[in-house]
């Protein structure tokens, strides 16, 4: 019986890439940020008009920073092995 057959299908979170832990701290950061300007917000706004757009803006903000912290980590961790490859620069 040929072994290819006999190992078990890996699991498909076996072939995920770990995420660095860079990124967790960094999406922590962000929206502990976000909510203290939420807060903020809260509290000094005047008009609920202006309260809403300020409000709509911080999450927007902290949303578009944590998808390009996240994907710019999978990138530079690519990127990293790229430039740490010898065989990659040719001169």
């Amino acid at each position: 019986m040929p072994d290819d057959l006999s190992r078990s299908p890996q699991s498909p979170t076996q072939n995920l890439t770990p995420r660095p832990q860079g990124c967790v701290a960094a999406t922590a950061t962000i929206w502990g940020c976000s909510t203290g300007m939420l807060a903020a917000d809260l509290l000094f706004s005047t008009e609920a008009s202006s309260e809403a757009i300020i409000a709509i803006a911080i999450v927007t903000a902290a949303a578009a920073s944590t998808m390009t912290v996240w994907l710019s980590g999978h990138v530079s961790t690519s990127a990293t092995a790229e430039s740490l490859d010898p065989e990659s620069h040719s001169g």
